[in-house]
């Protein structure tokens, strides 16, 4: 039997996963895409967080949602060590 997705869940997951190894590249653009990914996925574990009651989920990946937009923010001020 194949279990069904959650449809809140699972693109949480991937969107984090996709984030992550986006974030990594040393392309600015690339990097951005990751946080952008990062702040949706970030936006779903709150929208789950808070629908099931559980304030430390909401509470941290609302700090992770702040620490994704610092990220565009800074993206976008000059290249980095690494670009």
């Amino acid at each position: 039997m194949i279990p069904l997705l959650d449809p809140l869940l699972a693109p949480a997951v991937v969107l984090g996963m996709a984030g992550a190894v986006l974030v990594a590249s040393r392309s600015v653009r690339t990097r951005m895409a990751g946080f952008g990914a990062w702040m949706v996925g970030n936006a779903l574990w709150v929208a789950h967080g808070i629908g099931s009651g559980d304030a430390y989920v909401t509470v941290m990946f609302a700090f992770y949602w702040v620490t994704a937009v610092m990220g565009v923010v800074n993206c976008g001020e000059r290249p980095g060590p690494f670009s």
